[in-house]
């Protein structure tokens, strides 16, 4: 639970008074509280002056005074039930059939319609889940004229906690001492909530086409799986989404099952990697044959994608995060606010670069390295079993020992009048620049992180139509090396005289070694010339949008 006052908590959509918050167990609280709905989440509000009183104007949601307010964010809500008598239920079935039978055909069929549109309703966004684990405080009877809706809420255990708990909410609804109209308030309150807790593209779709999950049960330090197990499915349990878990078994199985796979479109609603960004780079890649191949314009992955963090290089997750909570502090760790990304967040556009070898054509959605960072990733390979660890412990040891390399680099600034990109195997135009120099590090960047703690491009944006450019030219010492991998940890190296930090369109790198590292996204590929160019909108990604709007 979180205490704030609802004038400091978005904007006032709806309220309704007589209501009754369930203490623990099965002891309603004596004095009403009043509902309001605001376009960040629920509110319940007792002003002091009230007491045991139910009159709304003595409840206002503004009121910087109010003794007594309950909120909870709409994205922190993973369902809201209604709980009622099965057995006035029944009646009201029975009695609704025998009404039926006095109108005429088409009535029949409206009212049929109209109660099956309604169970449906019911049934997806207000369930509660056989598959959940968590048990109820309350012990509830309830009379024949009561009516209540339960939310089931996602809290913090602490402040400083990572851990989470689920929190049960029992609000009756006491409109009237008649079922009928307080079943009707109920329904109201539920119709009211819906396009503000059900805006996630999972969730709309969860009953028609469940989510593709894949892991990689060798990520990180072999976690994934039970990160899954143990926090990734009781929240989408909890929220009611279904989806289908397929476990990598061998390197490159999600590209082979993206690639061959018939029709994912009309099969699953979004795919979800929880894995390293390793994972979400296989699929990616698994659409490049189909993309390249097809004449429509724009071209654009097919289906939305998202990427909950298990492996030692969390880079996408991270970025997403990061511009969720504009560079603050979120409510949950990166894996629970992955999570709810993925179950409560909307298909936003997100660019992809194009890179081009002389013999392969790459989709990246991280990063493209050449020299030292490249080194890093891949030689602490051996160190995977510590995890993300191994990158800093491997940073010191490749710092110590610096390699420098010899090529050509080209590219064409962002704010360049020039438009012009010529294929991999034609000069680049006059306009681009070139640089032909010794390097000690090339690398292109187009996510803020490169993984939990590496903060390379501090301005990225999912969909800035940029690449940022660095590179280091092969005349700086080991101390200015090691200054520069320091100050990536809050992005400051940006600002260092010897670092070049570019915007750009697109670049081409010419190395002259033929063994050097090269890596896209933190996998290693075959040293030769590459080129990258940006790939506006290419992919959308499931995200929630923390500007308060539905």
């Amino acid at each position: 639970m979180s205490i704030c006052h609802c004038d400091k908590s978005g904007e006032l959509i709806w309220t309704t008074n007589n209501c009754y918050l369930f203490k623990y167990r099965n002891k309603i609280d004596s004095k009403p509280v009043q509902l309001n709905v605001t376009n960040t989440g629920i509110h319940f509000v007792r002003s002091p002056s009230e007491n045991c009183s139910d009159s709304p104007s003595n409840s206002s949601p503004s009121s910087s005074s109010s003794k007594f307010n309950q909120c909870y964010h709409f994205d922190h809500i993973a369902r809201c039930t209604l709980i009622s008598n099965s057995n006035k239920n029944d009646k009201n079935d029975d009695d609704d059939d025998d009404h039926n039978n006095n109108i005429g055909s088409q009535g029949q069929l409206q009212q049929r319609e109209q109660k099956k549109q309604r169970s449906l309703f019911l049934i997806s966004c207000c369930r509660s889940s056989s598959k959940s684990k968590s048990k109820s405080n309350y012990n509830l009877q309830l009379g024949d004229n009561q009516v209540v809706l339960e939310f089931l809420v996602i809290q913090r255990k602490s402040v400083n906690s990572d851990k989470i708990q689920r929190k049960q909410v029992l609000l009756l609804i006491a409109k009237s001492n008649h079922y009928e109209e307080n079943l009707a308030e109920a329904c109201l309150i539920i119709d009211k909530l819906d396009p503000f807790m059900n805006k996630g593209h999972a969730i709309k779709f969860s009953q028609t086409k469940p989510l593709l999950i894949l892991l990689n049960p060798a990520s990180g330090k072999g976690k994934s799986v039970r990160l899954f197990n143990d926090n990734v499915r009781q929240l989408l349990d909890d929220c009611n989404v279904k989806y289908h878990v397929l476990t990598t078994k061998y390197a490159n199985h999600a590209l082979d099952f993206i690639q061959h796979h018939n029709d994912l479109v009309g099969t699953y609603c979004a795919i979800v990697t929880l894995s390293g960004d390793g994972l979400l780079f296989e699929v990616l890649n698994g659409f490049v044959h189909s993309l390249e191949l097809s004449t429509i314009m724009p071209k654009k992955v097919p289906v939305p994608i998202s990427i909950i963090p298990g492996g030692s290089g969390n880079g996408l997750a991270r970025s997403l995060n990061n511009i969720f909570s504009n560079g603050g502090r979120t409510m949950f760790n990166q894996l629970i606010e992955s999570t709810l990304h993925t179950i409560k967040g909307q298909p936003t556009p997100m660019d992809l670069v194009r890179i081009t070898t002389t013999n392969k054509v790459y989709y990246s959605f991280l990063s493209f390295g050449w020299g030292l960072m490249a080194d890093i990733d891949i030689e602490s390979e051996r160190l995977r079993f510590l995890g993300e660890p191994r990158f800093t412990i491997w940073s010191i040891y490749r710092s110590l020992a610096l390699k420098r390399y010899r090529g050509r680099l080209s590219y064409l600034r962002k704010d360049s009048v020039c438009q012009e990109i010529r294929p991999i195997n034609q000069p680049v135009p006059d306009e681009w620049i070139t640089i032909n120099d010794e390097f000690i590090i090339v690398y292109g960047a187009y996510q803020q992180y490169l993984n939990s703690t590496v903060k390379f491009a501090p301005d990225s944006q999912l969909d800035d139509e940029t690449i940022y450019l660095s590179y280091i030219s092969g005349s700086v010492s080991t101390c200015q090396a090691i200054e520069f991998l320091l100050a990536l940890e809050d992005g400051s190296h940006t600002k260092l005289p010897f670092v070049h930090f570019i915007p750009c369109k697109a670049f081409r790198l010419t190395p002259e070694g033929h063994n050097d590292i090269m890596t896209i996204d933190g996998e290693k590929i075959p040293c030769s010339t590459i080129q990258g160019e940006i790939m506006p909108k290419l992919v959308s990604i499931l995200f929630r949008n923390n500007n308060n709007t539905t």
